[in-house]
C-alpha cells in the first residue's frame, strides 16, 4: 500500500516486551495541505497484568532524507488496552511525503509503529 506503511512493533529484548502499539493514519489525514493538523489513531495493548507508566513520543520525518521535522512527548498509564485519537499540530511543513512514528517507552523496553502521509498543495 503506497500511502500507509505500518511496521510491526519493535522491542528491546523480545522476552521482556509487554506492549504492542499500532498506529493508523485515517483516510482524512493521508493527504494534508500545509498548516493542517495530522490526526492519527493509536492503539496500545498491555500484555502485562498491572498498570504501567509509559512515555509516548511522536516523531515526523521527511521520507526524502529522513530529516526530523516534528517531535512531541506525553505520558500515559495503561492497564490492558488504550485506543485514542491524537492530533499533532504541525507547523507549515514543505510539500512532500512524511513518516509519522509513535515510540512507546515503558521501563527498559520499547515498542514502535509508523505510518505515512503527504503534504500537498
Amino acid at each position: 500500500n503506497p500511502t500507509l506503511k505500518v511496521l510491526p512493533s519493535l522491542g528491546v529484548g523480545a522476552d521482556s516486551a509487554l506492549f504492542d502499539v499500532v498506529l493508523t493514519v485515517p483516510e482524512l489525514s493521508k493527504s494534508l495541505r500545509p498548516g493542517e493538523e495530522l490526526l492519527v489513531s493509536v492503539e496500545l495493548t498491555n500484555f502485562g497484568e498491572q498498570l504501567t507508566n509509559t512515555e509516548i513520543t511522536y516523531i515526523i520525518t521527511r521520507v526524502d532524507g529522513g530529516e526530523m521535522v516534528f517531535i512531541e512527548h506525553e505520558s500515559k498509564v495503561v492497564k490492558a488496552q488504550d485506543q485514542f485519537l491524537k492530533t499533532l499540530a504541525l507547523q507549515e511543513l514543505p510539500l512532500g511525503k512524511y513518516y509519522v512514528y509513535v515510540h512507546l517507552l515503558y521501563g527498559e523496553s520499547t515498542a514502535t509503529a509508523s505510518g505515512e502521509f503527504l503534504v500537498m498543495s
